[in-house]
């Protein structure tokens, strides 16, 4: 429990931190709301330790005055309106974060020399909205050359057929914490072209790293399966990135079914720029194609 003199002196820093500016975050988080003057928020980082005495708090103000204090990037997806009450004193940063984070997906990365953990500098925390309940993960990027090295011998020891490597392939897809060695699982699943291969990659269409649904998109376009057209023409149409639409449209491109064309025609009104200059050239090849009787 937060001492009051502890209290106090936390109360008067939240209301200097709320009076001020917030720190920039990555594009597309939600904007914080600030709290109100009668209800200031009671958080304090010392020293990499933080103390916490919030009742019924917004979490996305909660987790911004944390990452403001320990100078980290805190990154936070979905949940604008959720709220959270905690009291606790002197909780390591990584802990802190993933107790008032509890029920979301919480990814932390470390950079730096190892510290009293075992681990590094901690630089950076992702805070997605969960789908289901979650685990929070940890990712460390001194790991992601073994890991990526441990993906490619996967997709070796799948194209010999050796047992398990696949699902293991698939694994990694589901669950690595880090977006590269997924984007990587996800070009080697792409390379298998069965129906195994089409499941996986359209469950991941729903990763929630943009450049893993690119990977995903680009993987299943690569295929040229008609039988894909209308799950890409849904991708185009609802995806909020427009880099995943771009993949989607030049996945559907080439295929000949009248679901593609609709769904092509359809990002003709997309909201970005690129999706609609992408769409009307791509639906002139379509045409150019169909005049000449070429597959």
């Amino acid at each position: 429990m937060v001492t009051l003199r502890r209290a106090a002196r936390m109360i008067a820093l939240a209301s200097i931190l709320h009076a001020g500016c917030p720190t920039g975050s990555a594009a597309g988080d939600q904007p914080a709301t600030p709290a109100t003057a009668t209800t200031p928020l009671a958080i304090e980082v010392d020293q990499g330790l933080v103390s916490v005495d919030v009742h019924d708090a917004l979490l996305t103000d909660v987790l911004r005055s944390v990452g403001e204090q320990a100078a980290i990037q805190v990154t936070i997806r979905g949940g604008s309106g959720d709220r959270v009450t905690e009291s606790f004193d002197g909780v390591a940063l990584d802990e802190a974060i993933k107790r008032l984070a509890r029920g979301y997906d919480v990814v932390l990365i470390y950079g730096g020399r190892k510290g009293l953990t075992g681990t590094g500098r901690l630089v950076e925390a992702l805070v997605y909205q969960a789908s289901a309940p979650g685990v929070p993960v940890v990712f460390d990027p001194r790991q992601r050359g073994s890991r990526l090295r441990a993906v490619r011998s996967l997709i070796q020891q799948a194209h010999r057929r050796e047992p398990g490597a696949f699902d293991s392939l698939v694994g990694m897809l589901s669950t690595d914490p880090d977006p590269l060695v997924r984007r990587t699982a996800a070009a080697g699943i792409g390379s298998f072209r069965g129906p195994e291969a089409v499941a996986a990659l359209t469950t991941a269409l729903g990763d929630q790293d943009p450049m893993v649904r690119t990977a995903v998109v680009s993987a299943l376009g690569a295929m040229r399966d008609e039988a894909m057209a209308p799950t890409m023409a849904q991708v185009l149409a609802r995806d909020p990135e427009a880099a995943v639409r771009r993949a989607a449209l030049w996945a559907l491109a080439p295929l000949h079914s009248d679901d593609a064309r609709r769904g092509l025609q359809a990002a003709l009104s997309d909201a970005d720029a690129s999706v609609r200059r992408s769409a009307v050239s791509a639906l002139n090849r379509w045409e150019r194609r169909a005049k000449a009787g070429s597959p």
